[in-house]
């Protein structure tokens, strides 16, 4: 009895482990080409050969609150100045302390920088991307897709079944 116990409290850490490589550092904003069903983000990295990417936010604690912003910041050269790309009010859940913008239409190439705000002002998560090539001509959404999770429904999610 206590050898299977030992057993299943193993199981559910190491699976509580396959869902942390998702969640980035608080406060961070992971790129990607795509998400897979279990939330972990396909083809990561800082640099893209194509403009067409996903963000994944992954903040410190739930929202509490029904909306927030995302700006996107663009500069053509690393030290270049930023201008304002988008900047984007988004309903979610207040209990979501992951989210997830699929499929954005970067318009040009450059560094961009991804920032995630409360509509109060606060900072939750940002991260920046270069990106160094064109391969849509895709318009940025006025409102793109969101979707979004907390660190506990992906834990409850993907745990063994009994």
């Amino acid at each position: 009895m206590r050898r299977s116990l030992f057993v299943a409290i193993m199981v559910s850490f190491l699976c509580f482990l396959q869902v942390t490589p998702c969640a980035a550092e608080p406060g961070e904003a992971k790129f990607g080409t795509g998400v897979t069903k279990d939330w972990k983000m396909v083809g990561e990295a800082s640099e893209f050969d194509t403009n067409l990417i996903t963000c994944g936010f992954f903040c410190t604690k739930p929202l509490g609150a029904m909306q927030v912003a995302v700006s996107i910041y663009l500069r053509e050269e690393a030290n270049g100045p930023e201008q304002v790309v988008a900047r984007i009010t988004l309903d979610v859940n207040p209990k979501w302390n992951i989210f997830l913008l699929p499929d954005i239409p970067l318009p040009a190439k450059g560094y961009y920088t991804f920032d995630l705000s409360s509509t109060t002002g606060e900072l939750l998560a940002n991260g920046s991307v270069r990106i160094t090539g064109k391969k849509t001509e895709a318009k940025m959404p006025d409102q793109p897709k969101v979707d979004g999770a907390t660190i506990e429904g992906l834990f409850n999610k993907f745990k063994p079944k009994n």
